[in-house]
Order: C-alpha cells, then structure tokens, then sequence
C-alpha cells in the first residue's frame, strides 16, 4: 500500500533506495535473559544481501497496534522514497545470520529501554509481518597492515562482534565486552589467536564504564593493529579520544561505532564517535 506523501519526488520523501524486502517471523528464542534471537524468513530473502561482518540493515516494523507493514511502492526508476511522516517504525540491526537457501535471516534484539524493536523482539509471533532493507557494505574490514586487533563493545554489539569473530579476523585479536550482568554472556567463535574478556559493569555505573577502564588498561603491542569497538555513544566517543589523542593510533586505523545513546529511544545509526553530542 502506498501512504500519503510516497509518490517519486514527494516533499519529505528523502534518498531514493532499493525496495524493502518482507518477511514474516518464523520463530524466536531466548539466548540470555535480555537477549532475544528472532528468525525471519519469505521468498523476498532471496534478494538479501550479506557482504560481509558487522553487516547492518534496517528492520521495519508495523506501528504499535498495527500488524501490517505499510510500505512505499516502487516508482519507474524501480526505487522507493520513505516518507518521514509515515509511522513505520525503523531501527538498524546487524545481519547475525543469513542462509540463503533457507531464505532465513537471524535478528538478535537486546532488550533495554521501552523502544518499539524491542517490544516487537520480546513477543515476536510466528506469521507476523515485518520488512528489511538490504545491507550495502560489511562493517569490518581490517587494514592489510594490522598486526593484531583489538575488538570492543557491549550487548548491543556481541551480534556484529560475533559475525567477526566467526569469519577469522586474521591477525592475533583481544575482544573486551561489557555487560551489566553475568547472565548476559553468550558462547562465542573463539578462532585460534583469539582471547575474550568478559567485563561486568558495576550496577551502578555508567553505561561503557568497565569497558573504557579496560581499554585504557589494555597493553597494546608496537606493531600497526586495528581497532573496533562499538557501544553506548557517550563511551564511543570517550574510548576514541583515548586511542587517538593518548595513545596517538593512526585514526584510519581506528573505528567507533555508537550503537545507542542512554535515554535515547532512536539513536541515528551513523554515529562514527568523531563529533560532539548534541
């Protein structure tokens, strides 16, 4: 169905992009107390994209209430234009699995906050329809230089780090990740010459405190290496003040992502940590 406001060069339509792909949930399940793995599937996933670790695409979803995904129809040129007065609710996930054949795409949602996703994650319906975008670059690739890597980050972030961690990062590889709670941890891809270090937060910290202290702790050798973390985006921009200004890395060498912002219901997902916060 195409809403008011949808039609090619519309006011409020934005960048043109490819056409949602629709899927229906297929099944969900609980990997920790506040982590939830929801699987979708449909014949339109056929056209779905994985390039690659860390990959992200948008998630859209009905409007509370609603069960259906009301989405733009393509123009002439084949693309669509998203209304910014539509209620279709979009958040930015990364692509934890993808099978091909099965046509299957695995969504794992955290649980914090009251936003929409993860409403929609914690009583995911098996038949319920959603649509995704699909991804249009990995958001990993290490420097062919790299000697070592240095990955980082919070729940929110154990999808892509796993995506890492599972295609081989290549080079000799410390991953620090923070929860609030032991039962978050999860078991992940260890590849040979890799460590990871799980850091709890003190329940009365600020979120990416445990991680920011072990990154400033953390021994890095003198040979040229990679960095990734991504995180709450207060600690994002913290953690790259330090690798930049006190531990003087090459910033091409560095990359932050701020996944969510506390007390933020719909953090932009092109927060790179290079900028102040509003």
């Amino acid at each position: 169905m195409t809403g008011p406001g949808r039609s090619p060069g519309s006011p409020g339509g934005g960048r043109r992009r490819p056409p949602p792909l629709r899927a229906e949930v297929l099944r969900s399940a609980r990997v920790t107390p506040n982590l939830v793995r929801v699987t979708v599937g449909g014949a339109a996933l056929e056209r779905f994209n994985f390039p690659g670790p860390a990959s992200h695409f948008k998630l859209m979803l009905p409007p509370p209430g609603q069960h259906e995904v009301d989405l733009p129809e393509p123009g002439e040129d084949g693309l669509v234009a998203f209304d910014r007065a539509s209620p279709l609710v979009m958040r930015t996930y990364t692509a934890r699995r993808f099978d091909r054949q099965a046509r299957e795409l695995d969504i794992e949602v955290v649980l914090h906050g009251d936003g929409p996703a993860a409403h929609w994650a914690a009583d995911a319906t098996p038949g319920s329809r959603i649509a995704v975008s699909s991804p249009r670059s990995s958001g990993f690739a290490r420097p062919a230089d790299a000697r070592w890597l240095l990955l980082g980050g919070d729940t929110s972030a154990m999808p892509a780090l796993a995506t890492i961690l599972e295609n081989g990062p290549g080079a000799a590889t410390t991953c620090l990740i923070e929860l609030s709670d032991p039962s978050e941890q999860i078991n992940l891809p260890a590849p040979q010459g890799c460590k990871v270090e799980w850091l709890v937060r003190d329940p009365s910290a600020e979120p990416g405190s445990a991680l920011l202290d072990r990154l400033r702790s953390a021994v890095l050798p003198p040979t040229p290496g990679f960095v990734w973390i991504a995180a709450e985006a207060s600690c994002i921009r913290a953690a790259r003040r330090h690798l930049l200004t006190e531990r003087g890395l090459d910033r091409h060498h560095v990359v932050t992502r701020g996944y969510w912002r506390a007390g933020a219901v719909n953090h932009p997902d092109h927060d790179f940590g290079d900028d102040q916060l509003g």
